[in-house]
């Protein structure tokens, strides 16, 4: 859930998913393994973010 509110307050991280999941698509047909191994990156960096936004979200409340 954390990843889905971040993306939805940050549209910027959320275009940039959209144009990483577009660019994957197109390289790994058929392959969705390595589609979905290939946003772990992604991910794991958004979320990292997320974290910290959301501890900062905490604190102002």
């Amino acid at each position: 859930m954390i990843f889905r509110d971040y993306l939805i307050s940050h549209p910027e991280r959320a275009k940039a998913y959209d144009e990483l999941k577009l660019k994957l698509a197109s390289m790994y047909p058929g392959n969705r393994k390595a589609y979905t191994s290939s946003k772990n990156s992604f991910i794991s960096d958004t979320i990292a973010e997320a974290m910290k936004w959301n501890s900062v979200m905490d604190d102002a409340n």
